[in-house]
């Protein structure tokens, strides 16, 4: 039985997958994100594992228009155009300057903004 705080009592309007996580956006442009939170690609802070949605809280309020997942990171796009990224730095995969180590919660890229 799923319980009560495990169901999004809103419309979702896109899923995107990583290898072995996953995120949603509700029409509100609440993001949700569950799966393996390794490398914090989950975006809650942490580097825990979730069984069900969990809401993005360092996203709240902030509406996002797009997202997409990687092996071990994720990208966000909200409606005005900016662009938050959290996950694995392995590379620079996240486009915040740096090479290693991991973004536990959403960090805004500096410098991208307006993208339509």
């Amino acid at each position: 039985a799923v319980s009560d705080q495990n169901v999004i009592a809103e419309t979702i309007v896109q899923v995107a997958s990583g290898e072995n996580h996953f995120a949603a956006i509700s029409d509100k442009g609440d993001l949700y994100a569950w799966g393996n939170g390794g490398k914090g690609k989950l975006g809650h802070g942490n580097t825990k594992s979730l069984t069900c949605p969990q809401r993005v809280e360092a996203l709240a309020g902030i509406p996002i228009r797009q997202v997409a997942c990687g092996s071990s990171h994720t990208v966000a796009l909200t409606t005005i155009g900016l662009l938050y990224t959290w996950g694995s730095n392995a590379s620079g995969r996240t486009g915040l300057g740096i090479r290693n180590g991991k973004q536990n919660v959403p960090r805004r890229i500096e410098g991208i903004h307006g993208i339509k």
